[in-house]
């Protein structure tokens, strides 16, 4: 994100020596890219969706500052799909899906969920109260 003045407005990122020598030598963090650029291309492409759902500037500005504060502070970290993806691919985000079941349902909730992970197709899933839970 940046400001009018087009300075980025994130926190500012530094990462250990060993995590950004895993970003460079995994490709995670692109070709001559440094840690700042790398957390606001990723942040950027996380958050660029939102004007599509009439989010206004200011407020997605506000979430994409605190999912970064959240990101430098290391409370949180994207796959590597998102990380490696974001603003350089045309490829997914995520390398999972939330399978959308109804647990009260148990033997096709079951059933769904083997049919998911036959496909390669993931790990979490969402139950009928919208709560995720671990995998199946």
């Amino acid at each position: 994100m940046k400001d009018k003045e087009g300075i980025s407005s994130l926190p500012f990122y530094n990462p250990s020596e060993r995590a950004w020598d895993i970003l460079v030598k995994g490709k995670i963090a692109a070709f001559g890219e440094n840690p700042q650029q790398f957390l606001d291309r990723t942040i950027n492409t996380l958050f660029s969706s939102e004007d599509k759902f009439g989010t206004k500037p200011e407020k997605t500005r506000e979430m994409a500052e605190e999912f970064a504060y959240y990101m430098v502070e290391g409370y949180v970290m994207p796959g590597t799909p998102a990380l490696t993806n974001a603003g350089r691919y045309e490829s997914a985000l995520s390398s999972c899906v939330i399978i959308p079941v109804d647990l009260r349902r148990r033997e096709s909730a079951v059933a769904k969920i083997k049919s998911y992970y036959k496909q390669n197709m993931g790990s979490g899933l969402i139950s009928h109260r919208t709560k995720i839970l671990s995998s199946f």
